[in-house]
């Protein structure tokens, strides 16, 4: 770098903008400008942001420029290949690189704006003309200088107040600051010693020279017994019941000292790890074919319980051994849990977990571990790992690999975390294992193709048969009257007997709530969302009605809103509602849920699956979450309250789902038992999807799914480029739609589909409607996609369509 000759630097920022920012650095920051540092730099009439340093030059645009504000890494957060991989997710999925960027970095590395109301120093101290709201804000102004925004609603008891403080600034009464600051606070623990010089004896003996403190002398003998020399002051007050304020005699006196220390929130106690498990001849054969193969992208296809872990285990290890970092991709913050647990018996301490149920400070400081690969050789984590900075990365796994919650949905960039990691296999030089029992057809086609080694485990560890599957007819059980409720007689008593042999139970129902809607039987008024063309849920624990979408709730009512009669009823079910049924029929059995509704918290997936896995749960009522993946020792039945939801689902992949669903959730069923059984209740027992589950044939299924995939031009022998057109007009949407798909099909032509209204017209005050392109495997993808960027581009800038919204999803569903 040359000192004196003007230093310019383009900067990526978090906003949705196709173009890097180009600022001048001053002499003062350029010892610290590094690419990939962040740096505050200015944007707009008043904004401030953390940008990423793309590039350092000397070359000045032709406008005028602005100063970097600050440099705010000693080191770089992101390497260049970091970036690159950045890049070519933009450049994939359609979106700008600075929404990546903005996906990509933990919140705790972006810069936030806090508002402050101060008094004008022109205001004439006159408190005649004010009115009651404007004297109060300014009486607590005298007291405290400034005040924040929230402190002005709560003073006023408003929910909005900018308009009220933005008439007091124009009057010249207040004026508004804008203070930036990094959102990362460092986690510091308040800790105690020995003051410098002494030990056990002159410590005692220096506080004998001063006039006796009964509890002081307790304090400080205490103290002196702990292994440690150093011990957090607060942990050690709770510990022995000693209040805070018996030290300050003891600082004061010189023979203790409190100072702060900065630690790790990711801090582990140290684990004994365990030595490796004994394979079996199925696992040794695929492990050392994992090893030794040239493919870099592989697909271990092994059955349900028949021990992939395991060879992940080894395979992480020989990794590890070579000192090399190792990603473990699972699609569920559920599948963390269990997996963290195994690779810490194994691998103690170097483990590291990433999700977004993990604070924003504790999701930097793994990010800074990461990038220093000093700590956390293996992370463990969902679909958002992807981002994390490795520099030496030797290893992927993507344990079941089909699952769609690898899928970003919204905000952009809509990426496919198993896809990324594939290009990231490439991109870092590093091996990409692919495991499930049930593959997507994207990946055993690859497989046919040449593309992925495939290995298999045919065969459940341990010799366990598979379980028991039947498929009950519930048309015919509710035209006979044998069912209760949700139940058929089959399962309930299926149930009975499991937990009459101290089994546990799994009950598959992939709705939550209580009902999907509330409908009158006079009139026929179903509730609607006040936002989108959806019915409103029922849910019992809050007696409201909610939208799945938007998250608009109201009261129910037993009146109907339109008619006024009170015969309301609720039609359909979710989980809430099978274990309501469920207390019914077994009111002394513990039974919990897990879905989303009970998994907010934290810890809530921990507790829930320790719980069960403790046999401190009888039955277990979930979604999609209890199907993947998950290790119970103790389950004898596995139920599907309704297997037509997944069948009938309106998507070209709905038979594929199903079948991948369905024999996810049945394989939970007798992983350390022969003697265990699924019940499978359908409208349709005679589907052709249901017997494909009944005889695992996953070949028959694909074989059979590959020919229609073709002959309607789906996935995997078409790509697929969803475009979604919206506005809170619907006239608009539909003009706006409708010149798009026109000016599209002047290139694409009969590859072009739609417009048409998605299953929800209306979703969150917008209309939509919606077009899809379906592009050959032999054509240039990304030519494709910058076509169609300049397509969705002159709709944006069209004078007609203003405040027209184009969501684009590259790959959908």
């Amino acid at each position: 770098m040359i000192f004196g000759e003007p230093t310019y630097v383009d900067v990526i920022l978090p906003l949705p903008l196709k173009l890097k920012f180009t600022y001048q650095i001053g002499e003062e920051h350029l010892a610290k400008a590094i690419q990939g540092c962040r740096v505050a730099v200015p944007f707009g009439r008043s904004k401030v942001y953390a940008g990423i340093i793309d590039s350092i030059h000397h070359t000045k645009p032709d406008y005028e420029l602005k100063f970097v504000i600050e440099v705010l890494d000693e080191s770089p957060i992101v390497s260049r290949k970091h970036i690159d991989l950045w890049q070519w997710i933009a450049d994939y999925y359609m979106c700008s690189l600075g929404e990546v960027m903005n996906a990509a970095l933990p919140s705790s590395f972006k810069l936030a704006n806090e508002t402050y109301i101060v008094i004008h120093p022109e205001w004439d101290e006159d408190t005649s003309k004010l009115n009651d709201a404007e004297y109060l804000i300014i009486e607590a102004l005298q007291l405290q200088k400034r005040l924040k925004i929230q402190e002005i609603a709560q003073i006023l008891q408003r929910k909005t107040v900018f308009p009220f403080v933005k008439k007091m600034q124009e009057l010249k009464l207040v004026e508004i600051e804008d203070e930036v600051f990094e959102r990362y606070r460092p986690k510091i623990r308040r800790m105690m010693r020995l003051s410098p010089g002494l030990n056990s004896e002159t410590a005692m003996a220096l506080l004998n020279t001063h006039r006796r403190s009964p509890k002081q002398e307790e304090f400080l003998e205490q103290f002196l017994l702990e292994p440690k020399t150093e011990v957090p002051f607060h942990q050690f007050c709770k510990r022995y019941g000693f209040k805070t304020s018996y030290s300050k005699g003891l600082v004061q006196k010189e023979i203790i000292e409190l100072y702060d220390l900065e630690v790790n929130r990711l801090e582990q106690e140290e684990l004994q790890c365990a030595p490796l498990a004994d394979l079996n001849e199925e696992q040794q054969n695929a492990l050392q074919c994992l090893k030794t193969t040239d493919n870099k992208v592989n697909l271990l296809h092994g059955v349900t319980s028949s021990g992939k872990t395991e060879v992940y285990i080894h395979l992480i290890k020989s990794v590890v051994d070579s000192g090399k970092q190792v990603l473990f991709l699972v699609p569920e913050i559920a599948l963390t849990t269990q997996l963290v647990s195994r690779l810490k018996h194994t691998f103690g301490d170097l483990v590291g977990v990433y999700h977004s149920r993990f604070g924003m400070n504790e999701r930097a400081e793994l990010w800074r571990d990461v990038k220093s690969n000093l700590r956390f050789p293996i992370i463990i984590g969902a679909r958002s790992s992807v981002f994390l900075p490795f520099d030496d990365l030797g290893l992927i796994i993507v344990d079941e690999e089909h699952e769609s919650s690898f899928k970003q949905q919204d905000p952009a960039p809509r990426y496919q975390a198993r896809d990324v990691a594939v290009f990231m296999g490439h991109h870092y030089n590093s091996k990409v294992v692919l495991g499930t029992a049930t593959p997507s057809l994207e990946t055993a086609y690859n497989v046919n193709k040449g593309k992925y080694g495939l290995y298999s485990l045919k065969q459940r560890f341990g010799g366990f048969s598979f379980p028991k599957m039947h498929i009950v007819d519930i048309a015919h059980a509710y035209k006979r009257k044998r069912m209760n409720g949700h139940f058929s007689e089959a399962l309930l008593m299926a149930v009975q007997d499991t937990l009459e042999r101290g089994e546990q139970v799994l009950l598959f129902q992939n709705r939550r709530g209580f009902a999907p809607q509330q409908e009158c039987q006079s009139c026929g008024h179903v509730p609607h969302c006040k936002h989108c063309d959806v019915s409103l849920t029922y849910h019992k624990s809050t007696h409201r009605l909610r939208c799945h979408y938007c998250g608009y709730a109201e009261k129910t009512s037993t009146n109907c809103k339109a008619c006024k009669n009170q015969d309301v009823k609720l039609k359909g079910f979710g989980t809430e509602k099978i274990e309501d049924e469920l207390q019914g029929f077994f009111p002394e059995r513990v039974i919990r849920r897990m879905d989303l509704d009970t998994t907010r918290k934290k810890d809530s997936y921990e507790n829930i699956l320790n719980a069960f896995e403790d046999q401190e749960i009888d039955i277990l009522v979930g979604t999609q979450m209890i199907s993947k993946g998950l290790d119970f020792s103790h389950v004898g039945l596995v139920g599907v309250l309704s297997a037509d939801q997944l069948l009938n689902f309106p998507d070209f992949r709905a038979f594929e789902r199903a079948f991948q669903m369905l024999c996810q959730v049945s394989g939970r069923a007798g992983r350390k038992k022969s003697d265990s059984e699924v019940i499978i209740q359908s409208f349709q027992p005679n589907h052709e999807i249901l017997k494909l589950v009944e005889s695992h044939n996953y070949k028959d299924l694909l074989k059979g799914q590959l020919v229609e995939r073709q002959a309607f031009r789906y996935p995997p022998y078409f790509r697929l480029i969803h475009i979604l057109v919206r506005h809170r007009n619907r006239r608009l949407a539909e003009q706006a739609s409708s010149f798009l798909a026109q000016a599209m099909r002047t290139v694409f032509e009969q590859r072009v589909l739609g417009p048409e209204y998605p299953a929800f017209e209306r979703l969150k005050g917008y209309y939509q409607k919606q077009i899809l392109l379906k592009v050959e495997r032999d054509l240039s993808y990304s030519d494709s996609k910058q076509k169609l960027s300049r397509f969705v581009n002159g709709l944006l800038s069209h004078d007609n369509f203003k405040g027209v919204k184009v969501r684009v999803d590259v790959d959908p569903f």
